[in-house]
């Protein structure tokens, strides 16, 4: 294998249960709290703090990923 080890397949899945369900909800919540954050900070304007509060909910859940060089 040459690239990083995860525990998802891109590919299809034959059934998609709470898992699946689960992680396109955690990546769309990231997705609608990312656009006005960086709207903001494309504006110069300081991110709202509740995209900021939803971003850091969601790095908090995520599993921790190390690669060592």
């Amino acid at each position: 294998m040459n690239g990083p080890a995860y525990a998802f397949s891109s590919g299809p899945v034959d059934v998609v249960g709470a898992g699946e369900v689960a992680a396109v909800r955690a990546v769309r919540a990231v997705r609608e709290a990312a656009r006005p954050a960086l709207d903001a900070v494309r504006r110069g304007a300081r991110p709202p703090a509740g995209a900021l509060a939803a971003l850091n909910e969601a790095l908090a859940a995520a599993p921790s990923h190390r690669v060592l060089a």
